[in-house]
């Protein structure tokens, strides 16, 4: 059976070693409680192929392994695009585009409007699919930990702040993030952590651990995201999901609205409508 006729189906939880895998040959940092997030609170796609003799796969038709997947999580108005993945052996064969027409379609069927991440590499693919730069981000990695100077106003994450911290997050981020946030919570308690200034939260920090780094993630900030947001006072971007341009700095931030990257090594990119 030649790729394009390999059907596109979903990921099984015994298929969590395949997927790993996949991850570790493109030198991914997620691991398997990554995948379970997107398992259980999105979708995550899989194309299979016959293992090759001597290595069965841990796909749930017996002689099958995982050599693609795709996978979607909805947040708000919106739903990410993650984990396009395909093995080195079967690459450049159109098995990476298939995945990501079947999740903009569902997205699309759902009302949602489809935002990914995209490396500088991965720009030439989604283009053609509709996609446009929207704005950007740096990973950063520190080879040592830095000596931090005592601040009162950082305090671990309690239950009884975790409301009041998601919805902080919301209203930050523009969407309703919490099921998310609960699962990463605890993965790295060290830096579960939130600042306060005259009894308004001021900032929130997770982190998970990773299969070659620790990631500190997703810090939300009114500060941070005020400075990391660099917008044009003389013309604001456009609307990725209404083709509007936002009202204001603070309109923008949602992912709904997307914004024009400057500068950054990641671009986050929204089809048009």
């Amino acid at each position: 059976m030649a790729l394009s006729d390999l059907p596109i189906g979903r990921l099984a939880p015994e298929e969590l070693p395949d997927a790993e895998a996949l991850a570790a040959e493109a030198g991914w940092n997620q691991v398997g409680a990554d995948w379970r997030i997107f398992l259980e609170r999105g979708t995550v796609y899989a194309v299979r192929s016959p293992s090759p003799a001597g290595k069965v796969g841990a796909g749930r038709r017996e002689g099958t392994r995982v050599i693609a997947t795709a996978a979607t999580l909805p947040y708000g108005r919106c739903a990410w695009i993650s984990m396009v993945l395909v093995t080195a052996a079967h690459r450049r064969r159109s098995l990476a585009t298939r995945l990501l027409h079947r999740c903009i379609a569902d997205i699309t069927a759902a009302g949602l409007v489809p935002v990914l991440d995209a490396t500088p590499a991965g720009r030439a693919v989604y283009a053609p699919l509709g996609f446009e730069e929207a704005w950007s981000f740096t990973r950063l990695t520190a080879q040592r930990r830095a000596a931090l100077k005592p601040d009162d106003a950082v305090q671990p994450i309690t239950d009884a702040a975790w409301p009041a911290l998601c919805a902080y997050d919301a209203d930050v981020f523009g969407a309703d993030r919490s099921a998310v946030l609960a699962r990463m919570r605890g993965r790295l308690p060290q830096v579960n952590l939130f600042t306060e200034r005259a009894g308004r939260i001021t900032g929130l920090l997770l982190g998970r651990d990773g299969r070659t780094a620790a990631h500190c993630s997703p810090p939300a900030s009114r500060r941070s995201t005020g400075r990391s947001i660099s917008i044009s006072p003389m013309r604001r971007p456009r609307c990725a999901a209404c083709s509007r341009r936002p009202a204001s700095r603070r309109s923008a931030r949602s992912p709904a609205c997307c914004l024009a990257a400057r500068r950054g090594s990641t671009t986050r990119a929204a089809p048009l409508r």
